[in-house]
């Protein structure tokens, strides 16, 4: 999003220290800096590996049409207290302090509506003290600096108001419901991220029986035909992959297959931007019983010249590293 133009911009606090949400009752200013703030943060949200998208009807029990009203600060800010007040109550008990930013923005003719709980930080700041012609600067505790533009929260979600398309990123409370369910009353699909782990984890499913040499292998198997796809088009068919994975086990190839099925996963194409999950495919970290890890490249397990696994006569595995040209020391 190039431009956007804010209609309505409030700022909640949640700070669980006073026992109760306090409330804004002014209209944030629609400066130049607020716009760019939340700019960055609807493209990060748009590019986020954790990225989840669904089409809602309703938020907070009103309708798309109603929500079409929230330019009204009137209107809006009533709707933006009960939000506040919704989140406060599921955060509650978990000591962690937030601010609500709640806003409504127009871009290419259209309206959105955009929310995002900005979690605390600590952080020290200086203040700078003249005392007796001297100078001196100190460190002080700051508890609630909101984070950047660029740093994940744990909930934020913008809905198209003219046909309810919604990106979503939340970090779930352990033991509770989505908060997402209850402000937009949706199921959300699956992340990009979370889609590879299901056809990773079948993969894995598909290899419980197998010896551990076996499930090492194919899952790292698995990611080297991922990160491949990645390289060249920036795109995955996860059917295209289990196919070039059992090309010689037919049996296999119909188990697979049937389980992605089961979870809604054949027949996409996942467009994957460059991120931390995409890097992290390309490397394999293996933890032996003894504490001692190993991070390769995945290629590199499937690579003879480079590592060997040596099955030992008491049911141990000995790991050979090849051509080895030096080593380097780091940490």
């Amino acid at each position: 999003m190039e431009t956007i133009e804010l209609k309505s911009a409030v700022l909640h606090s949640l700070d669980q220290n006073p026992g109760t949400p306090v409330f804004s009752q002014s209209a944030l200013d629609g400066s130049a800096f607020l716009n760019e703030y939340i700019r960055k943060r609807l493209r990060r949200l748009e590019k986020s590996e954790n990225c989840r998208i669904s089409t809602t009807s309703s938020i907070l029990g009103q309708t798309l049409d109603q929500a079409l009203a929230w330019t009204d600060w009137q209107i809006f800010y009533p709707l933006s207290v009960r939000l506040a007040e919704q989140i406060f109550e599921y955060r509650k008990g978990s000591g962690r302090g937030a601010d609500l930013l709640a806003a409504v923005f127009q871009y290419e003719q259209r309206l959105y509506f955009y929310t995002a709980v900005l979690d605390y930080r600590e952080a020290l700041v200086h203040q700078l003290q003249q005392q007796n012609e001297r100078t001196a600067l100190t460190l002080h505790p700051a508890q609630a600096v909101l984070p950047s533009a660029f740093t994940p929260v744990s909930l934020e979600f913008c809905t198209n108001l003219f046909d309810g398309s919604t990106r979503l990123v939340e970090k779930t409370e352990k033991g509770f419901a989505p908060l997402s369910r209850t402000l937009l009353n949706e199921q959300f699909d699956l992340s990009v991220k979370e889609k590879i782990q299901a056809a990773r984890q079948i993969v894995q499913q598909l290899h419980e029986q197998s010896d551990e040499l076996e499930q090492i292998s194919r899952r790292a198997e698995f990611k080297q035909k991922v990160t491949e796809s990645l390289a060249e088009k920036e795109s995955v068919d996860l059917e295209t992959v289990l196919e070039e994975i059992y090309e010689q086990e037919p049996e296999r190839l119909i188990q697979a297959k049937a389980r992605l099925q089961d979870q809604g996963l054949d027949h996409q194409r996942l467009t994957v931007p460059r991120s931390p999950a995409v890097t992290r495919l390309k490397t394999q970290k293996l933890v032996t019983d003894s504490g001692i890890s190993l991070v390769l490249p995945v290629e590199a397990l499937q690579d003879r010249n480079v590592i060997e696994f040596l099955p030992q006569p008491d049911g141990s595995l000995s790991i050979l590293l090849k051509n080895v040209g030096h080593l380097k020391e780091k940490g």
